[in-house]
């Protein structure tokens, strides 16, 4: 259908305050809104292994992951079991760093998960390892989940803003095709709330985390 065309000049329909912008403001401007929305229509980084071949799903952690503090049966992987609808094996161990963690993944991976959900690095930042240490162990993990063929989950926190740690998550769950859990701890870490004991959450702080957990791999199950 060929659109009819007005002969005569249209009046200006912008704003009082634009209406008497140059003509090569008004296409700086609209330059800058097609920027913007080009940026907020980026891609995102691809999660490899994306949707799991299946539904055996691993949690790799501390002692968060292995259930301090929740009751009986309200441990991290069991709530996540709850709101995923697949069983989750609990690979958590009091007191892991990256570092021992990385020993212990030939085992976990041994057992072909086809999720890999890692929650690590509190241990690290409480026994003052370096960003670079943690970030090399952590990034060596999620290598060798990822190239296991599992879908890998990276869950991200922060405890003060500035730390480095949002960042170092952000990097390597671009770098390695992980899927980001980004801020899991946020709101939880500070609030007597949601927690059991200084350093570690009750079953409404967990349950916070699984939810935030769920909500993010739920698309790529099968």
């Amino acid at each position: 259908m060929t659109p009819i065309l007005s002969k005569t000049p249209a009046k200006s329909t912008l704003p009082a305050p634009l209406s008497g912008i140059s003509r090569r403001k008004a296409i700086a401007l609209a330059a800058l809104a097609i920027g913007g929305l080009a940026w907020l229509a980026r891609p995102k980084a691809a999660v490899r292994n994306s949707p799991a071949r299946g539904n055996s799903i691993a949690m790799i952690g501390d002692s968060m992951t292995r259930g301090a503090g929740a009751s009986k049966g309200r441990a991290l992987p069991d709530l996540l079991a709850e709101r995923l609808g697949a069983p989750v094996a609990n690979y958590g161990e009091d007191g892991d760093t990256t570092e021992d963690a990385l020993r212990r993944l030939p085992y976990i991976l041994a057992h072909s998960p086809d999720v890999a959900i890692v929650f690590l690095g509190r241990n690290d930042r409480l026994r003052s390892r370096s960003l670079e240490e943690t970030e090399r162990d952590l990034g060596e993990i999620a290598r060798r989940c990822v190239e296991s063929g599992a879908l890998t989950v990276l869950v991200g926190f922060s405890a003060v803003p500035g730390d480095g740690y949002a960042s170092m998550y952000k990097r390597l769950a671009r770098r390695h095709g992980c899927l980001l859990v980004p801020g899991a701890l946020d709101g939880i870490l500070f609030n007597p709330r949601f927690k059991d004991d200084p350093i570690h959450p009750n079953d409404a702080g967990y349950a916070l985390i699984a939810e935030r957990i769920a909500i993010r791999l739920r698309p790529h199950l099968r």
